[in-house]
């Protein structure tokens, strides 16, 4: 991809809002040293008593469960130990109240995953155990179990009602689940599941029907086998026509990339689209990373010393195609690799990779957790840097999860592991020039039954930059990450475009939106032209911004809506003829 040189706006100090920005000067690239570590701040911050389930590896939730605006983190955990849910402060630091509110279950608990079931707006939770290597005796409550949330901040125990302790496969002792992912599969505004498990239990489809209940779709769906050894599954829309598909990693055997009719029927498109791979595949990251509006799938692998991490590329085309390009780019030695995420680290414009790896003995045992600093080059390249910022622990690594957890607009870490140590809290510091790059935070939200907005696009355009994120539950490996949009600008203060793309289809588009915030976008609630904070009604706070710019504009100016070079009276008319609750554009 071209590197835009783009003008960076001018300051916000100068009261000039630019609206696009063009020309010579800034870039989104970064340059070495890398300017940010990771501390490993668990203990300051609260997070302790984890006790992962025997197996290969436990997962880790982060969401903002109570809608009061900061991510919290649940954490399942192994029998005879209570599952954790730790409620953010506001700054990072926790409280561990799983007990008062009801989801301190100690049946073994494997994975979870926070989902909107029943479209009241409010997250429920979804926890998966397993019967790995246990007696029978003692493998009672470790299906499937569903928590209502009340408006109280409670959970109920609605497993029965809900059909979900009947669902899927009967577990035994060789059965180790793998990660679960909702989205809505038939179109009906209600959010479905995707369950992997390992062992022997292969895929299975949960589709919700809206009236509080789950059935067992697999059967109809024409997704494969179950006998394979299934990890991961992770859903977007492959082939653009607006529903979701899913790709699913598997141990022993060809990966799939399961394309959908529109109504939860599924087809398996992943040798046309090479990306069959058929290695011993774990967890799989879904993002953009080369900036060109395409969703790129990494892969983790557990061979040792073989190059079978996969970085498989998205083309252009509504046809899925990938390219395989993991060892010109530098990622494809990650060693025994589970977890993996991708997030911008240094806030610099780019997608950096994060891969936690490990095993309890022989190969693999003492190999380093990775990470590779997207370099911004053309073609996409990537540096080893794991020393350098302090993500090379030897723990056997499993589940990992990225998230801005103390609200200073860089993403943070959270990692869980086994046999040798818990889970681990890692701070992202930036220093220098990455301290002082801008960032955007960008959260979806409709009004109807899919209140967070999953499977919906986000993209924030920056001259000749587009930068893709999706809205997802579930995926790396057994993880879930926040249901929103993390954007790092470099030197920009301002994005040109924010373009939503939603879950029905329609879309919402942003101009001029400030950097250094989080923005909460709610459908059909904004923009009108002249809602230029995009809080869905313009107000004083909008006369405001547009008098502040009110004269000619060094660029294009927030406030200058015909484009004519200078804010003036037209567009102050422009203004007052839309004052009062703000329209979708």
């Amino acid at each position: 991809m071209p590197r835009s040189m783009i003008q960076p706006c001018p300051s916000r100090v100068t009261g000039l809002l630019c609206l696009f920005v063009f020309g010579a000067g800034g870039s989104l690239a970064g340059g070495n040293p890398p300017g940010f570590v990771f501390r490993e701040s668990a203990a300051q911050r609260g997070v302790e008593g984890y006790v992962m389930a025997p197996g290969f590896g436990g997962g880790v939730c982060a969401a903002d469960f109570d809608n009061d605006g900061d991510i919290d983190l649940f954490l399942p955990t192994s029998e005879g130990a209570p599952n954790l849910l730790f409620r953010n402060r506001g700054d990072g630091v926790f409280d561990e109240i799983a007990a008062q509110v009801g989801l301190a279950s100690t049946d073994r608990a494997r994975v979870a995953l926070w989902i909107d079931y029943d479209g009241d707006g409010l997250l429920d939770l979804l926890v998966g155990g397993d019967c790995r290597s246990m007696t029978p005796d003692n493998c009672l409550g470790s299906g499937l179990r569903l928590y209502r949330q009340s408006t109280d901040g409670s959970f109920v125990d609605v497993t029965t009602q809900s059909g979900v302790g009947a669902l899927g496969p009967m577990l035994n002792n060789n059965i180790h689940r793998g990660g679960l992912a909702a989205g809505d599969l038939n179109a009906d505004g209600f959010l479905d599941v995707v369950q992997c498990l390992w062992g022997g239990g292969g895929v299975s489809i949960f589709l919700n029907t809206g009236a509080g209940e789950f059935v067992d779709a697999t059967a109809d769906s024409g997704v494969g086998s179950p006998f394979e050894d299934a990890w991961q599954p992770v859903l977007l829309d492959v082939d653009h026509d607006g529903d979701l598909d899913f790709y699913t990693s598997i141990d022993f055997g060809p990966n799939h990339l399961w394309i959908n009719d529109g109504s939860a029927h599924f087809l398996d498109a992943a040798p046309r689209a090479h990306v069959d791979t058929a290695f011993n595949d774990m967890g799989i990251a879904v993002g953009d990373a080369d900036n060109d509006g395409e969703l790129d799938l990494y892969i983790s692998e557990i061979n040792e010393g073989e190059l079978h991490n996969v970085l498989h590329h998205r083309l252009p085309g509504a046809n899925p195609a990938y390219e395989e390009i993991a060892v010109d780019a530098g990622v494809a030695d990650a060693s025994f690799a589970w977890g993996d995420t991708w997030f911008d680290a240094d806030n610099d414009g780019f997608l950096d990779l994060a891969v936690t790896n490990g095993w309890f003995n022989g190969p693999g045992v003492s190999d380093q957790s990775r990470f590779f600093r997207n370099t911004g080059a053309d073609p996409v390249l990537f540096e080893d840097v794991s020393g350098a910022v302090g993500f090379n622990d030897t723990l056997w690594g499993s589940s990992l999860a990225g998230a801005d957890l103390d609200g200073d607009g860089d993403v943070d870490l959270v990692q869980t592991t086994t046999n040798q140590g818990p889970v681990r809290v890692l701070e992202n510091i930036r220093a220098n020039k990455a301290a002082a790059a801008h960032w955007l935070v960008i959260r979806p939200r409709t009004a109807g039954s899919n209140r967070f907005a999953i499977g919906a696009e986000v993209r924030a355009v920056v001259g000749e930059q587009t930068m893709t994120r999706r809205i997802a539950a579930g995926g790396g490996y057994l993880a879930q990450e926040p249901a929103e949009a993390d954007f790092g600008l470099g030197d920009h203060e301002f994005v040109d475009r924010v373009e939503i793309t939603w879950p029905s289809g329609e879309a919402t588009t942003l101009f001029a939106v400030p950097s250094d915030q989080k923005l909460t976008i709610e459908k059909g609630a904004c923009c009108a032209i002249a809602d230029l904070d995009f809080n869905g009604v313009v107000d004083a706070s909008d006369l405001t911004t547009l008098l502040s710019a009110w004269g000619p504009c060094v660029s294009v100016c927030q406030g200058d809506f015909n484009h004519d070079g200078v804010v003036n009276g037209v567009d102050l008319a422009t203004l007052l003829t839309g004052w009062g609750p703000a329209l979708i554009k």
